[in-house]
């Protein structure tokens, strides 16, 4: 009888002990969870890569990318964005998702199907020059900001979440300042003790005697005039002075 008792606790010991290892692992198994959905984790982020390279060789053959960039998605703690780009082209690049269960997924065609980031890289350009004309020949405005769009549309016939002239792109057309062949808008802030009208009227019109002596067609000025070290809060933005106008066709401007 004494035997029997004895065996009753050994398998009762084991099976406490077999019970403790499983729940330790889930205990660990759950912390290294918990700390990757915030801080990711590297076999993850490897894991993610790996399939996000299969995944574009299956699907687009026809380029050569490079996968290296990876971070977590916002829409799931264990989802990867992972961002890729062709080498022998300028805007075949677009985020991979790779979620933990299910299908992936991809952003090529909003981003070079629809030429979103020929037009983002056409307008960057645009907005180089833009820079360098106002350094130029505007040295005395204090710009601080100045962002061109290439391919601007006035009308606002064409809307979201289109851009606007989207089949008047093609994927890696060449910059020519010489042939810009769609709208422009340029949008300046100068910072100014004046910042009125009769201040704006002025800074238009330097703005776009810039653009015409360094041969950078503009077609549309959006310029906001603010005190030099205006501020951004919510109270300042309604009580600061300031004075803007918005997509001033250029052939109105005039001195």
């Amino acid at each position: 009888m004494k035997k029997k008792n004895e065996t009753k606790i050994v398998k009762r010991t084991k099976a406490g002990r077999v019970a403790a290892a499983v729940l330790a692992v889930l205990i660990v198994a759950g912390l290294w969870l918990g700390v990757s959905s915030v801080t990711g984790n590297p076999v993850m982020e490897f894991v993610a890569k790996m399939r996000a390279s299969q995944y574009l060789k299956e699907t687009y053959p026809q380029y050569t990318f490079t996968v290296e960039e990876v971070k977590q998605d916002r829409k799931g703690a264990f989802d990867y964005d992972v961002y890729v780009w062709d080498e022998q082209t300028l805007d075949v690049q677009f985020f991979v998702t790779v979620p933990l269960c299910g299908g992936i997924s991809d952003g090529y065609e909003r981003a070079v199907g629809e030429n979103i980031n020929t037009q983002q890289r056409l307008s960057d350009d645009l907005t180089q020059l833009a820079q360098n004309a106002l350094q130029q020949e505007a040295a005395g405005l204090m710009i601080k900001k100045c962002e061109a769009t290439y391919g601007y549309d006035v009308t606002g016939a064409e809307t979201f979440p289109s851009i606007p002239f989207s089949t008047s792109f093609t994927t890696d057309m060449p910059f020519d300042k010489d042939r810009i062949h769609l709208p422009t808008l340029l949008e300046v802030t100068v910072g100014t003790e004046n910042p009125d009208e009769e201040e704006l009227t002025r800074v238009l019109l330097q703005l776009k005697q810039a653009m015409d002596a360094q041969g950078v067609k503009i077609d549309y000025y959006t310029v906001m005039l603010e005190l030099p070290n205006a501020s951004y809060d919510v109270t300042a933005l309604y009580t600061e002075p300031r004075c803007r106008v918005q997509a001033v066709p250029a052939a109105e401007i005039k001195g």
